[in-house]
C-alpha cells in the first residue's frame, strides 16, 4: 500500500511515475510469486491511471500580480498610507496627501466668482456707465433744441401775421424745428440702443468670466480630491513609495497595489502541446510543498513563439522556442500565492 500511495502522490512527475511502477514490479517479482506479481501489477496500473500518470503533462511557471500605481496631479505632502502588505476594501481609503498651494488657489478662485456674481446682479439692476450719461446728455440738449426751435417758430409766424417779415424766415423757421424733432428722436433711440446694448454686452462678457471661472475652480476641485486615494478594487498594498511628510511630484507613484482577483500564471508551451489548448481552457496549478491545488482560466496565449526563458529550459522544455501563455488564478484571497512564486502547470495530454 506503500507504493500506491506514493504513486498517487507523484502526479507532477509523470514520466517518473511510469519508472516508479517498472521498477516496483521487478522488485515484486524477485520477492513473490507470479501470481502476487500480477495482481499487485494491476493494482499499481489501476491507481497510476486515476492518479493522472497518463492523463496529463507538466509544465514550470510562476505566479505574476497585476500592479496598479497610483498617483496625484499636484505637488503634494504625504500625510497618511496603509501599510505594505495589508488588504482592503473597493472604496476605503488607503492614502492621504495634502496640498496647501492648491488650498490657496481654490480659496482665490471662489472668492473672484463671488466678486463677479455680484458684478452681474449690480448689472441686473440696471446700474449704468459713464456711456451711458453721455447718450442721455445728448437727449436732454436736443430736447432743449427742440424747445428753442419750437419758441422760435411761434414767433416768427406772428411776426409774419404781421408781415414784419419774409415768407422764407417763416419756412427757415418751420426747418429748424423739424431737425431739431429729427435730433431729440436720434437722441432717445441712441440712448435706448445704448442701455441695452450695453448691459447685454456686460451680461455676456461676465457670465462667459464666471463660467470659465467654474470650469477652472472645478479642475482645482478635481485635484484636490485626488489628494484622497481611494481603492479602485478589492485588494492589497503591494508598494509604499513615500513616507509620511515627503514630497511628491505631480503624477509621481505614490503607491501600487494588486488585485488578487486579477493574479495570474505565466508558463511557456511548445509547439506540439500549445495546439491542444485555447482561451477559457482551465488548467490545474500545483503549488510545492503544498497540498491545495488552484485553477486558472487560460486568457492569452501568444500567436508568435519566443525564446524559452533559462530557467524554464529544462526536461520539460525541450526546444528553444515556445509560446507564452497566462491563466489567471481562480480562488478566495485568503489562498491567495506570492508574486514571483514557482509553481507547476498540469496541462492535459492529447
Amino acid at each position: 500500500m506503500t507504493s500506491l500511495y506514493k504513486i498517487m502522490s507523484l502526479e507532477d512527475s509523470p514520466d517518473f511515475c511510469y519508472d516508479f511502477i517498472g521498477h516496483s514490479i521487478f522488485i515484486s517479482l524477485r520477492r513473490h510469486s507470479l501470481l502476487h506479481t500480477r495482481i499487485y501489477a494491476f493494482s499499481l496500473l489501476v491507481f497510476a491511471l486515476l492518479s493522472g500518470c497518463k492523463s496529463s503533462i507538466h509544465y514550470n511557471g510562476y505566479i505574476e500580480d497585476s500592479s496598479v500605481k497610483l498617483s496625484v496631479p499636484v505637488y503634494s505632502t504625504m500625510i497618511s498610507h496603509r501599510d505594505e502588505g495589508a488588504f482592503f476594501k473597493k472604496g476605503q481609503q488607503i492614502a492621504r496627501l495634502s496640498a496647501k498651494d492648491l488650498q490657496l488657489k481654490i480659496q482665490a478662485k471662489q472668492s473672484l466668482m463671488a466678486s463677479m456674481e455680484s458684478e452681474l446682479a449690480n448689472i441686473k439692476t440696471g446700474l449704468r456707465t459713464e456711456n451711458l450719461d453721455i447718450l442721455l446728455a445728448k437727449k436732454q440738449i436736443a430736447i432743449a433744441n427742440l424747445a428753442f426751435a419750437d419758441a422760435e417758430l411761434q414767433r416768427v409766424s406772428k411776426l409774419k401775421q404781421q408781415n414784419h417779415i419774409a415768407q422764407s424766415s417763416l419756412d427757415k423757421a418751420k426747418q429748424a424745428k423739424s431737425v431739431a424733432l429729427q435730433s431729440v428722436k436720434m437722441s432717445e433711440l441712441d440712448y435706448a440702443l445704448g442701455k441695452k446694448g450695453q448691459r447685454e454686452n456686460l451680461l455676456k462678457a461676465l457670465q462667459h468670466k464666471i463660467n470659465a471661472a467654474k470650469l477652472e475652480l472645478q479642475s482645482l476641485n478635481w485635484s484636490y480630491n485626488q489628494l484622497t486615494i481611494i481603492a479602485p478594487f478589492d485588494g492589497q498594498i503591494e508598494n509604499v513609495f513615500f513616507e509620511n511628510h515627503e514630497r511628491v511630484a505631480p503624477n509621481q507613484p505614490v503607491i501600487s497595489i494588486v488585485a488578487p482577483s486579477k493574479q495570474h500564471v505565466i508558463f511557456y508551451l511548445e509547439e506540439g502541446v500549445v495546439n491542444r489548448i485555447k482561451k477559457g481552457d482551465e488548467v490545474q496549478i500545483i503549488v510545492p510543498f503544498s497540498k491545495h491545488h488552484h485553477q486558472a482560466k487560460i486568457t492569452y496565449i501568444s500567436t508568435k513563439p519566443e525564446f524559452t526563458p533559462p530557467i524554464l529550459f529544462d526536461q520539460q522544455a525541450r526546444s528553444p522556442y515556445t509560446y507564452k501563455v497566462k491563466a489567471v488564478l481562480v480562488y478566495d484571497q485568503d489562498d491567495r500565492l506570492h508574486s514571483g512564486q514557482a509553481v507547476t502547470i498540469q496541462v492535459p495530454k492529447a
